[in-house]
């Protein structure tokens, strides 16, 4: 498929097609028509221009058109574009991962309750709680620190910025 039925594929994706048709323009459309592989770029060229795959995409995540950058990139792979090109994208706009921390004791449901039931009496301030117990308290975080300090060691506490509204 050469580059200019390549354009008009993609142009036919409803959700590219803005980017896409926005993307050629500033392209210089002549350009993009002139890269068949008859084109006088091509003549005694062995080496095909590449779809600007990767500059499309990241001017599509730049401009928070995540789902496009996405339609676009399976689009690409399919199309056998470059992985290499493409990689940084691959990983970029992957499903999220959310780990969990397998630490014991640290599940924190008391301290939040806490704070749901007792937060709004400390509005503009930073608060350390151990289970359901407040530590301290303090406007400046330095300030909490050094008064956890002065506690000596205990259980790892929860400290939280309670904001002011």
């Amino acid at each position: 498929m050469n580059s200019a039925s390549l354009l008009g594929s993609l142009a036919n994706e409803p959700v590219v097609r803005q980017h896409v048709l926005s993307s050629a323009l500033a392209l210089n459309s002549q350009s993009v028509r002139d890269l068949g592989p008859n084109s006088p770029r091509f003549q005694g060229s062995h080496h095909p221009i590449a779809f600007p795959y990767p500059l499309m995409i990241r001017k599509m995540i730049e401009q928070g058109e995540i789902r496009s950058a996405k339609a676009l990139l399976a689009f690409a792979m399919s199309q056998g574009a470059s992985l290499y090109d493409l990689s940084c994208f691959s990983a970029i706009l992957a499903p999220a991962v959310t780990r969990t921390n397998n630490l014991a004791g640290m599940a924190r449901i008391q301290e939040y309750a806490w704070l749901i039931a007792h937060g709004h009496s400390y509005r503009g301030e930073w608060v350390a709680l151990s289970s359901n117990n407040l530590l301290g308290h303090s406007s400046s975080l330095p300030s909490l620190l050094a008064d956890l300090q002065a506690l000596g060691p205990g259980a790892r506490p929860l400290i939280h910025w309670i904001d002011a509204e």
